[in-house]
């Protein structure tokens, strides 16, 4: 089980900035990385704001836990250390991030989610859909975190779906600002209709990882009706 996941992700950035090859720069950030007991770890932060500086914020969160994990730090006290670290940064300005971090065990597919004003993510396994939120500031706020987890077995075959609050809340306003959606919960009830098939009885088969991300961020990109969208990512997590 050496690639026990597989992984996709599609973002688009808020209109704004742009690198200078041209390309807009995205606040949000995704990052995965393999453990020192074998686990696997997917990272996604989003940057308060957006732009070049949500777009450092993020990076700089998900950048250290990356490499704190990689060292084998505890995943709780490595998000305390972000935490930290982000406080120490924002003494003349503020600078705060969300964190979503999924750690996968490599045997017993045993996973964790930890959520840091995080948006909630999603695990399909065939006609089921399970959400998992946690309510919680993002880090860089409060000088004393307390940090709980969500626990979930996985099997051969799900798929678990992160996002950044740029999906899960888009068609929330109006182009005119007014709210114009009480659908508050549409991803689950697209994953729903995506999973039909499987809850029919049918011969079915879900789209891949990159494919899954691609067609949730094209999703959430017509509900917003022409008004600014904020940096939106989703990470799709194929459990082998």
């Amino acid at each position: 089980m050496e690639n026990h996941i597989r992984i996709g992700y599609a973002s688009r950035a808020a209109a704004g900035e742009l690198e200078e090859n041209g390309t807009e720069i995205c606040g949000d950030t995704v990052f995965s990385c393999r453990l020192p007991d074998g686990s696997r770890a997917v990272i996604l932060c989003d940057g308060m704001g957006h732009g070049k500086e949500a777009a450092a914020e993020s990076r700089a969160a998900a950048g250290l836990l990356r490499r704190l994990l990689k060292q084998g730090m505890p995943s709780a006290r490595a998000i305390k250390e972000v935490n930290r670290s982000l406080l120490q940064k924002s003494s003349q300005k503020e600078i705060y991030a969300t964190v979503d971090l999924a750690v996968i065990g490599q045997s017993d597919r045993r996973a964790k989610f930890y959520k840091m004003g995080a948006a909630p993510s999603y695990i399909i396994r065939g006609r089921r859909i399970r959400r998992i939120s946690q309510p919680a500031l993002p880090v860089g706020i409060l000088p004393e975190i307390r940090l709980t987890h969500v626990s979930a077995r996985l099997s051969a075959g799900d798929i678990i779906v992160m996002m950044s609050d740029g999906i899960c809340d888009s068609g929330w306003r109006c182009p005119d600002g007014w709210p114009c959606s009480d659908d508050m919960d549409w991803v689950k009830s697209f994953l729903d209709d995506l999973t039909a098939g499987v809850r029919e009885g049918r011969k079915y088969a879900l789209p891949g990882p990159r494919q899954l991300a691609a067609a949730l961020l094209a999703r959430a990109q017509e509900r917003n009706q022409g008004a600014e969208m904020d940096d939106a990512t989703v990470a799709v997590i194929l459990v082998r």
